[in-house]
């Protein structure tokens, strides 16, 4: 189990679950979030959303290891991860020490090791496991104070395979937390 609670006020935003997304219409499943005052993270609906029932939005989403990153790009972080079907995740940031901790409704991370995923001089570690029944987790221990810029996922349409983003841009330490 992975503790990275520890020191955080801010309560984190959960990914809205399938019955609060699936909307029907043309295109792919596109959610996003958008940074607002104290790292607070907001579920934006972007596009028009593909038909997706409550069942297919759950379940165990394996990663996808070789395409999968933890990396710097551009002067800014980013966690790419690659998974085999869209599942609920929530992301947030926590102080003493920096960290960003993504929740996931479920993934198996089988295949995957801090030195494949970890690619980083903006991330001092990386650690992945169970959180609780039904519940994973991901943390990267950020070597400054970094804000969260954009995090979302895309499902692909053809595949139904989904691609979590995050994208962490470098901020004052007064701006963290």
């Amino acid at each position: 189990m992975i503790d990275s609670t520890r020191g955080s006020d801010n309560p984190p935003i959960v990914m809205p679950d399938c019955d609060d997304c699936a909307q029907g219409g043309r295109g792919g499943l596109k959610l996003a979030f958008r940074m607002l005052p104290g790292s607070l993270i907001v579920a934006l609906g972007l596009g028009i959303f593909a038909p997706v029932r409550a069942q297919d939005f759950s379940g165990l989403a394996q990663l996808d290891v070789a395409q999968s990153q933890v990396r710097d790009n551009s002067g800014a972080l980013e966690v790419d991860l690659h998974l085999s079907q869209p599942i609920p995740f929530r992301v947030f940031t926590l102080d003493d020490p920096r960290r960003l901790v993504l929740d996931f409704r479920e993934v198996d991370w089988r295949g995957a090791t801090r030195a494949g995923l970890l690619n980083s001089d903006l991330a001092s570690d990386l650690r992945f496991g169970a959180l609780r029944p039904g519940w994973s987790r991901m943390v990267v221990d950020l070597a400054g104070p970094l804000l969260i810029e954009t995090a979302g996922m895309t499902v692909n349409d053809s595949d139904g395979t989904a691609h979590v983003l995050v994208r962490l841009r470098r901020g004052g330490a007064a701006a963290f937390v």
